[in-house]
């Protein structure tokens, strides 16, 4: 069992998990934090939670909080995601439609003209921005 150390708020979707479309929580000091969400604030916000500033700790309470999530998983109440694209598949785009997939992210076009004007730069990017849709 997790217990909040100060007032916070988080977005949680219907399994316990972080969604950025999930329904906004606040978790206030002493309250119990759903295992789905411990990782995560374990790994950006350790200072939330009592015992996760302990590295052996913080390792238990991640990895508990993780064996729910793969437990889930198996049980098929959480869907697993696969990225849109994989790296090869966008090296295998041409530049217009590497291009165009940055600007549906809402890069502008200037922007990607001075910060993503080669190949490997775009892929990257793109690669980045379809790992933060899962």
């Amino acid at each position: 069992m997790v217990i909040a150390t100060q007032n916070f708020w988080y977005r949680i979707d219907k399994d316990g998990r972080y969604h950025q479309d999930g329904k906004l929580c606040e978790f206030k000091k002493g309250d119990t934090v759903p295992d789905g969400i411990v990782p995560r604030i374990a790994y950006g916000n350790p200072e939330y939670l009592v015992g996760c500033l302990d590295q052996k700790k913080r390792k238990e309470i991640v990895d508990n909080a993780l064996g729910t999530t793969n437990k889930l998983i198996e049980e098929k109440k959480v869907e697993t995601k696969t990225p849109r694209y994989t790296e090869k598949e966008i090296y295998d785009m041409n530049k217009d439609e590497q291009v165009s997939e940055l600007e549906k992210f809402g890069i502008s076009a200037s922007d990607v003209r001075l910060n993503y004007s080669t190949e490997p730069k775009r892929v990257k990017k793109l690669l980045e921005l379809y790992g933060e849709e899962l």
